[in-house]
């Protein structure tokens, strides 16, 4: 009989001890009003910290983020894994990966003053969440010339979140393509610094919106020729164009 009353105890005392610890659960409070209940499964001091909820998803919040974390009674509901509410995680950036797209310019000539119209496609790797590297080529219409950029891109994305303001610059050169013998003699490097905002639709797909200033610089041909001798002549000296661009363009 005695050793039937330890063994009651002993069950009665797991079953307490079970429940107690099923009836509480991390909660972490954003300061965007969010708040995502489930498990704490990594922190960084300082830095981040990764959260699971009841139906396994993953979550992971810059400390900056964070309002508040506490541990609390697990109620009925909130066992429910339609309770989970973080309205704002989707539309968080990817951390690390492949990321390519595609940008649409318009430009004016400071100049002369004249349009020009640009499409470009980039690709490359996003290493943390602020900061990507990549490369890319384009198609571009200057002053009656068709240019041809290939160009390497650094973007910086200042904050995490819906809404991202960031920095991006593009380095390379242009190659000239003309229909007569002067080949890539129009060509020459430039360098295209921009701000602009990117707003996440997705974690995986972004529109960009963003201006800046190109320097552009490029061979310019002039034809003459001497009345008395009737022969045309040629000469070319090295520009630099400056164009204030408008562009618009998605990520993925």
């Amino acid at each position: 009989m005695k050793r039937l009353s330890v063994l009651v105890i002993s069950l009665l005392l797991s079953v307490t001890l079970f429940s107690q610890e099923a009836q509480y659960e991390d909660v972490v409070y954003l300061k965007n009003g969010s708040v995502i209940h489930g498990m704490i499964i990594e922190q960084i001091p300082n830095q981040s910290l990764k959260i699971q909820t009841h139906d396994r998803n993953i979550f992971v919040f810059d400390i900056d983020q964070v309002e508040k974390i506490t541990k609390e009674e697990v109620s009925a509901d909130l066992q429910l894994p339609a309770k989970t509410v973080s309205p704002d995680n989707d539309f968080m950036p990817k951390e690390k990966g492949f990321e390519g797209g595609f940008d649409m310019m318009l430009a004016i000539n400071m100049d002369w003053g004249e349009p020009v119209i640009g499409f470009y496609g980039n690709a490359g790797y996003r290493f943390f969440t602020q900061f990507l590297l990549g490369a890319g080529l384009g198609f571009e219409v200057l002053d009656e010339r068709t240019m041809l950029p290939v160009f390497l891109t650094i973007r910086n994305d200042f904050v995490r979140g819906k809404v991202t303001p960031f920095f991006r610059a593009d380095l390379g050169y242009a190659f000239g393509w003309i229909e007569d013998d002067k080949g890539s003699d129009w060509g020459g490097i430039f360098i295209d610094p921009t701000v602009g905002v990117r707003f996440n639709i997705t974690q995986n797909f972004a529109m960009n919106l963003s201006s800046g200033i190109k320097f552009q610089r490029a061979y310019e041909y002039n034809y003459y020729s001497y009345p008395m001798e009737g022969d045309w002549y040629e000469s070319r000296h090295l520009e630099t164009f400056r164009m204030l661009t408008f562009k618009v363009g998605f990520s993925f």
